[in-house]
């Protein structure tokens, strides 16, 4: 592939329209909440009534490894694309190619590293569980420009019922494989489903097709932006999503198992109440970057409220956790109940902060954000 001789098409936006196109955004993100997620939490339930914590820890691990290494996939260049307000077609495709290269390079390094990792931490099962979600690379680097390029025009119609699809489709596999006695492997089927779902429901709702070019030109102008976002999610897996591997690693997949359900609970109770509207908000406030009064008070009155829906409801949870475990799974999940606890506090600190990140990203300042979230896992640290 070689530099692109086509005179620059420059994709712009379409101003007009945006307060219904925005609203009509946060409603389909909220049907894919309130739809997506209440059925993704029954088929929590279920899986937690048929599978033991064992199994969610292993597989937890396996996915918080390839959690870690996915970030290396997309290097920012997803939102660069949202933000960009002059958009040529050689700026996707550079993003394109340049993901399936680095997609394709770390599901090789996964299946070379699968069963020396294994060996390091003792956990045979390990090994067969990382060759399969190695495919998730693939699967990622293939959806995120069109993924993006939806985002970007506010098309959330497509992206809501992509979601719904893999979360439906991937529950009912994982729990017919967790019923035939499965084991871990429903969960990892359930994975697989939902990626592979999503990803065909992407590129049919996208008209957007590659072409067999590449400029390393609009690569380098996309770097220039993707390289803070980059790093920005490198500090933010460190503080607030490395906590499964840490956990696997240290201590033992059960307890790993416990800590997970915590996780799903809060975040699913977190998408269903407020976090709905994060996919909406970095291309809503990208449009009124130009605008900063408009911009400011969409950012006040978008806070307020998130904060007066959410907050309520993680205090009264954090209060009653333990009861709330033992009623939906039973006394052999009662290790869950403190740590329930704890991330409903969090979520709470977690609400007020929602659309820190979309605005700074949005005002073409991801350095900003970046060193914000430096300066906060500092403080965490000391």
């Amino acid at each position: 592939m070689t530099e692109g001789e086509d005179a620059p098409r420059a994709v712009g936006r379409t101003p007009d329209g945006l307060g219904d196109r925005t609203l009509l955004g946060v409603l389909w993100s909220l049907a894919e909440a309130w739809g997506g997620k209440a059925f993704a939490l029954v088929v929590v339930f279920l899986l937690a009534r048929l599978l033991d914590a064992e199994a969610f820890g292993l597989v937890a691990l396996s996915l918080a490894t390839i959690a870690f290494m996915q970030l290396l996939v997309d290097m920012g260049f997803a939102q660069a694309l949202v933000q960009r307000e002059d958009l040529e077609p050689e700026h996707t495709e550079a993003a394109f190619w340049a993901n399936q290269v680095v997609g394709a390079a770390l599901a090789a390094i996964v299946l070379a590293a699968a069963s020396p990792l294994a060996d390091l931490l003792s956990e045979p099962e390990l090994a067969p569980v990382l060759r399969v979600l190695s495919s998730l690379f693939v699967i990622g680097a293939l959806g995120s420009v069109p993924r993006a390029l939806l985002e970007r025009e506010l098309e959330f119609r497509a992206l809501a019922l992509r979601s719904l699809a893999g979360i439906v489709l991937g529950g009912i596999v994982g729990v017919a494989m967790a019923v035939a006695g499965f084991g871990l492997w429903s969960l990892v089927g359930q994975h697989v489903v939902y990626e592979t779902v999503g990803l065909a429901l992407i590129w049919r709702a996208s008209s957007w097709r590659p072409q067999r070019r590449f400029s390393w030109r609009h690569w380098r102008e996309l770097a220039g932006f993707g390289v803070h976002v980059f790093g920005l999610e490198v500090v933010n897996y460190a503080k607030e999503e490395s906590h499964p591997l840490l956990i696997g690693l240290f201590l033992t997949p059960v307890a790993l198992g416990f800590y997970t359900l915590a996780e799903q609970l809060t975040d699913a109770l977190a998408y269903l109440l407020v976090a709905a509207t994060g996919p909406v908000a970095l291309p809503v406030f990208s449009r009124l970057q130009g605008d900063l009064a408009r911009f400011r008070d969409v950012f006040y009155r978008a806070t307020r409220i998130a904060a007066s829906v959410a907050v309520p409801v993680f205090v009264v949870v954090a209060a009653l956790a333990p009861e709330i475990v033992a009623f939906l799974f039973g006394e052999k999940w009662e290790e869950t109940g403190p740590l329930l606890r704890v991330l409903a506090i969090a979520g709470v600190v977690n609400v007020l902060t929602l659309f820190r990140g979309p605005v700074l990203t949005a005002m073409g300042k991801p350095s900003w954000r970046l060193y914000q979230s430096l300066l906060s896992a500092t403080l965490h640290g000391v």
